[in-house]
């Protein structure tokens, strides 16, 4: 940004600006040739974010940095795994059903290799509640 006239010549006057000197143009450019998050644009989620699920969600830089890679299986509570066992010797999973390790959650969940649908529970206990995944309609959305 130019001086104004009256300090330019105020100032050429005490000599501290000499006569022909140019104002020196700083450009810097910042941009980042090769982002850290490149890899977050491509549509990716978080492993660890507990909104992935969501249809609705798209996981941003502060997933990746919040949440990271979540759980880690072997940190589950030991009290829910021994629910979870209890419950799957009392209601086996059906063929074509497999259990999912979900970090961002720290949960389990129960996955229909052939219909995509899944459920917290496993698909033969009373109060489960099967419904498709969320992969497969937010696919369907848009």
């Amino acid at each position: 940004m130019p001086l104004p006239p009256l300090l330019l010549a105020r100032l050429k006057r005490r000599g501290i600006i000499k006569e022909g000197d140019a104002e020196e143009v700083i450009a810097e450019n910042y941009d980042d040739e090769n982002p850290e998050g490149a890899k977050r644009k491509s549509g990716s989620s978080a492993s660890g974010c507990p909104n992935k699920w969501c249809p609705f969600h798209l996981c941003t830089d502060y997933c990746f940095d919040h949440w990271g890679d979540g759980v880690e299986e072997h940190r589950v509570d030991p009290v829910y795994n021994r629910k979870r066992l209890r419950m799957l010797r009392k209601y086996p999973l059906p063929e074509s059903w497999t259990e999912v390790y979900d970090p961002g959650t720290g949960r389990y969940y129960y996955w229909n290799t052939d219909s995509s649908e899944v459920s917290w529970l496993s698909p033969t206990h009373p109060k489960a509640i099967i419904t498709t995944a969320a992969v497969v309609l937010a696919k369907s959305k848009r």
